[in-house]
């Protein structure tokens, strides 16, 4: 969005403010100003995280846990940019491999993913970081997280350089961010693919029908489908390797709250496997603004050798390009890496969390924890790539961990 706006005023909260010349931030922290900022929020077309409807959700949700800080860049013209952010206690992701290290809590201010709104440029993401660094020096936060930006981003740049040397986040390692764009002629999803993946697709799909008496894909996308969706897909996680790995779907309130919200606004998109009524993969996502976000994936491993999950993606996504709410144009694949998404995509991203911490004993104790175990964690998994028996090694105790060896 590069014009910007001029609208209602009265009700943004003046809490804490950093000014330059003409312009100025100031901070939300009360949900119930957020109307005077919802029409250039919605303006800036946010992606699924950074929306609205999502924000006030996961903020009403959990108010114990969930606190809005939302940065407002407003230039003399009007609204310019916002931070999408809430307070929440967390720990930091500390890994030597699968294993996880104790790390202490932290009121982390968190900026969604897509969070960063508006016309952002090197000096007003200079004030976005400024008005940041004052928060943590406030005592308001222990750390504030970028949630993935683009590192060539001006708010990543600002992000990596302004803040004070102790302060910076020391562990910048690039992941790839893998996206389908989806062809838009009338010819299917499968008919783009390379005539090696369409073979591929037909064998798995001739192996399961000569192998089963029953093989169908379910779709759960209204709000009375939840209860049984979960406990359907709950039969698949257990077995999985993510669920060894404590990641993946998780069968608590929280989850069961936020799929019968985004089924009540009409983004659930939810596909079941089942192979001899036996639940076998699942994916769960949503579509938003004709982006299907994968949030939940995972197949049952006795099943491995048909391959299931990649089965069950590719039918699920011909389903969304013929969605009756409006044809998806393009699936995200999510954070992290795999086969599956190296194969399928056509885009890639490269994108990392970038921390701030505060200058107190806490902010910088957990910047020195994340930054020296980060790094050996970061050499052991690149000898993982680099070694193909540590390849292996990496699969075998995926097999141990859901039980496939034995």
């Amino acid at each position: 969005m590069s014009s910007d706006y001029e609208g209602p005023q009265e009700e943004i909260s003046r809490t804490a403010s950093v000014s330059s010349g003409s312009a100025n931030v100031e901070i939300i922290k009360n949900i119930s100003t957020l109307n005077g900022i919802h029409e250039f929020w919605l303006a800036c077309s946010p992606s699924r995280d950074a929306d609205p409807e999502l924000f006030r959700f996961l903020v009403e949700a959990r108010p114990q846990e969930d606190t809005p800080c939302i940065l407002v860049l407003r230039a003399a013209t009007g609204l310019k940019a916002l931070l999408v952010g809430r307070r929440v206690r967390l720990r930091l992701p500390v890994k030597i491999g699968y294993f996880q290290i104790p790390s202490p809590e932290l009121t982390t201010l968190v900026i969604s993913n897509g969070g960063w709104l508006g016309n952002i440029d090197e000096i007003s993401a200079s004030l976005l970081i400024g008005a940041i660094q004052q928060l943590l020096s406030n005592g308001e936060a222990d750390a504030a997280l970028l949630h993935y930006p683009e590192l060539t981003s001006p708010l990543a740049r600002q992000a990596l350089t302004l803040p004070k040397f102790i302060c910076r986040d020391h562990l910048i390692i690039p992941e790839q961010h893998r996206i389908l764009n989806l062809p838009m002629e009338e010819k299917s999803f499968l008919a783009s693919l390379s005539q090696n993946e369409r073979y591929q697709q037909r064998k798995r799909e001739r192996r399961l029908v000569n192998d089963f008496n029953n093989v169908r894909i379910n779709n759960f996308s209204l709000q009375e489908d939840i209860a049984l969706l979960m406990q359907q897909v709950e039969l698949v996680a257990q077995k999985s390797y993510q669920r060894s790995l404590g990641v993946g779907f998780v069968m608590n309130d929280f989850t069961k709250a936020r799929l019968e919200f985004l089924a009540r606004i009409g983004w659930l998109r939810s596909f079941l496997l089942c192979i001899d009524e036996r639940p076998v993969a699942f994916w769960i996502g949503t579509l938003h603004r004709g982006v299907f976000t994968s949030d939940y994936l995972a197949f049952d491993p006795a099943f491995k050798k048909y391959a299931p999950g990649m089965y069950l993606i590719l039918r699920a996504i011909e389903m969304l390009q013929k969605d009756k709410s409006g044809a998806a144009h393009q699936i995200d694949f999510g954070l992290g890496d795999g086969d599956y998404k190296e194969r399928l995509s056509n885009q890639t991203l490269k994108e990392a969390p970038i921390y701030i911490f505060a200058p107190n004993v806490r902010g910088l104790t957990a910047n020195l924890l994340r930054s020296s175990f980060g790094y050996i964690n970061y050499i052991v998994k690149t000898r993982f790539r680099e070694d193909a028996w540590l390849g292996n090694v990496k699969r075998m105790w995926r097999a141990v961990l859901t039980g496939a060896g034995k």
